[in-house]
């Protein structure tokens, strides 16, 4: 398996009975902060070291159905720009995810549109490049209402 993974414009697809959506991604910020203990130990970094943050969000025809967390080595990625409107793809060997189910936060229930109490759907997504080092450490939250998420790799 070796795909790009286009984090602005392409990837994750939702379904309905009898079709498929695509879904349109917009970056609500794009951040840098030092990598916690625990993220360095994944990303193979000294503690401290520069990360990038994503947080996003995919409409389905123009209604939110997921928003991700995505946290990269700002150093792997030296031109990768600041800001939300040109966020290019990146080159990835391997896909891990751990799917779960949680009571959705005031947050969720915020960029999702749920009411409370509602469930969300949790990825918690790893990413590794050709060399195997881990590339992209995302968490995406996924209302299921009318959908049902697949994610496509070619």
């Amino acid at each position: 398996m070796d795909a790009a993974i286009g984090l602005a414009e392409a990837g994750q697809q939702y379904l309905l009975p009898g079709s498929l959506l695509r879904s349109e991604a917009e970056v609500l910020s794009v951040t840098s902060r030092p990598a916690a203990k625990a993220e360095a130990t994944l990303f193979a970094v000294p503690g401290g070291e520069p990360l990038l943050h994503l947080h996003r969000i995919r409409r389905v025809a123009r209604a939110p159905v997921l928003h991700s967390r995505i946290a990269m080595v700002a150093s792997r990625v030296p031109d990768f720009p600041r800001e939300t409107n040109k966020v290019p793809g990146i080159r990835i060997a391997a896909v891990r995810e751990k799917v779960t189910a949680e009571v959705a936060t005031r947050e969720d229930r915020k960029l999702l549109g749920l009411p409370a109490p509602s469930a969300v759907l949790v990825i918690d997504e790893e990413a590794y490049d050709q060399s195997g080092a881990l590339a992209i450490l995302s968490q995406h939250r996924a209302t299921t209402a009318h959908h049902y998420y697949s994610n496509e790799i070619r």
